[in-house]
């Protein structure tokens, strides 16, 4: 197999098609979060201690207060997160039907690859729901037994049993890291149920284990060079961010707020894009060698 070939198409296919881009950020997340609330909840040392009675009464009012508040603002963290949830799984049949069909030589673009995504949703949604099911039963194995010896007093016995099935649970996590990609890539590729995808996925790397190692290893090697490059410029440029900061520190105090603020936005957006460049290389690297196996 051609290894370095398959990564330099799947740089290519990543470069020239950035609408792939837009699903690789939504596989990586959009890092973010809720600023908190605090309706004078805190009192300072020199006040008495509230009796349950009075912090019972304190809770309620701020419920009576802001209750309304509380409720609409769960509810749209709720909202948001199915709807990253939902085009999460999208994102993944997406991603892998549209460099697919690039790699066919057949004309995509988003809204191609956001109808292969729906229209594989509910298999992407199972196969993933079955992985977790498999590592959910994997740690039930390793706990469950391990307290039970524990309550009866066999200390020695259960330190065993966890020792022992802690080294099986990471080979079988390991495993499950390998083969998870490919299953989905099957199941969107191959229109198979989940159970004949997962199925189809074992026998694949029993058959071919070596070159999806050596990929895999590949893509770690890339995935540090990655890392390595991003520390370097953020060094580089984060010296002189911080070098400009200072001088209009002393210029101006508001002047280096509003420059670390917009500096601080432009790197989130900034890392936000080339997380899901990177996530959407991957992806093409691991559909191009599902394609050369097959």
């Amino acid at each position: 197999m051609d290894y370095f070939g398959i990564i330099k198409k799947a740089y290519h296919i990543t470069i020239k098609n950035k609408f792939l881009w837009i699903f690789g950020v939504l596989i990586a997340g959009i890092g973010g979060g809720i600023a908190s609330f605090d309706p004078s909840l805190s009192y300072d040392g020199s006040s008495p201690a509230m009796t349950n009675a009075q912090f019972e009464q304190k809770i309620a009012d701020i419920w009576l207060n802001y209750g309304s508040i509380i409720l609409i603002g769960v509810a749209i963290f709720l909202f948001l997160g199915v709807i990253f949830f939902i085009l999460n799984i999208i994102s993944q049949g997406a991603l892998i039907g549209a460099v697919d069909r690039i790699d066919r030589g057949e004309k995509t673009d988003f809204k191609t690859g956001l109808r292969i995504g729906a229209k594989n949703f509910w298999r992407v949604w199972g196969m993933a729901i079955i992985y977790l099911l498999l590592i959910l039963a994997s740690l039930c194995l390793l706990i469950i037994p391990a307290a039970v010896l524990t309550a009866a007093g066999s200390y020695v016995l259960a330190i065993i049993w966890a020792v022992l099935l802690f080294f099986v649970c990471i080979l079988f996590w390991f495993m499950i890291s390998v083969i998870a990609p490919y299953s989905t890539i099957v199941v969107v590729l191959e229109k198979l149920s989940v159970w004949d995808s997962l199925r189809e996925s074992l026998h694949l790397f029993r058959k071919k284990w070596p070159p999806i190692i050596v990929m895999y290893l590949l893509l770690i090697a890339i995935g540090i060079g990655y890392g390595l490059a991003l520390m370097l410029v953020f060094l580089v440029f984060g010296g002189i961010a911080l070098a400009v900061g200072m001088a209009l520190w002393l210029v101006s105090m508001w002047a280096s707020l509003i420059f670390a603020l917009s500096l601080g936005l432009l790197l989130i957006v900034a890392m936000v894009i080339i997380n899901g460049a990177f996530k959407s290389f991957g992806s093409a690297v691991l559909t191009l060698t599902y394609n050369r196996i097959k």
